[in-house]
């Protein structure tokens, strides 16, 4: 999945797999899901993924989880 994070986001690649990576785990406890697509052959070419964390939100607003 790191792979397909760094050619969908190019320079931002590493942020978007270093979210994944700390958010992702939060799921089973605090909700949300985590969903990939492949092609025919097996080859993964799609990911999306929904939580209950706010991301870039003031400080005012509640954080995500760590």
């Amino acid at each position: 999945m790191a792979a397909l994070h760094l050619a969908a986001f190019g320079e931002h690649g590493a942020v978007v797999n270093a979210i994944v990576h700390d958010v992702r785990p939060t799921i089973p406890d605090l909700g949300g899901c985590s969903f990939v697509a492949e092609d025919g052959g097996g080859v993964l070419v799609g990911h999306a993924m929904f939580t209950t964390s706010i991301l870039d939100a003031p400080a005012r607003l509640v954080p995500a989880p760590c």
